[in-house]
């Protein structure tokens, strides 16, 4: 979280390279990943960051992607294609009972011998 808060700040981050840092963190592009545990990485990654063409814009835009509402946004998207996807390919299946009652909004939360579930409609406000 914190080098998505730095972006967002309109600064480059340096951090160690790995863990989130690998998934968030451009090297060389939104601030500089050290490999090394040491003094010496670290110094020479607070070096290179001096060096490093990042302008604070384009770091403010580079964070927006990890936003709430674009990841929101993302999910929405997700489950509405893989949800038009599972109705596609239920179309070509004989008409009859599946052995279990299965939601039109949650096919995968079916459970055989029990009764439809009562979770309400994905939210697309």
């Amino acid at each position: 979280m914190t080098p998505i808060e730095c972006m967002a700040s309109g600064r480059p981050v340096v951090a160690f390279g790995a863990g989130g840092a690998l998934e968030t963190v451009v090297d060389g592009r939104t601030g500089v990943l050290f490999r090394e545990q040491t003094a010496e990485s670290l110094a020479a990654a607070l070096r290179a960051v001096c060096d490093l063409d990042a302008p604070p814009a384009a770091l403010r835009a580079y964070a927006q992607q990890f936003d709430t509402a674009v990841f929101r946004d993302r999910m929405r998207r997700f489950l509405d294609a893989a949800q038009g996807e599972y109705h596609l390919s239920q179309t070509d299946r004989p008409s009859g009972r599946l052995g279990y009652e299965a939601s039109p909004s949650y096919p995968h939360l079916a459970v055989p011998g029990q009764p439809e579930s009562k979770l309400p409609p994905f939210n697309r406000k």
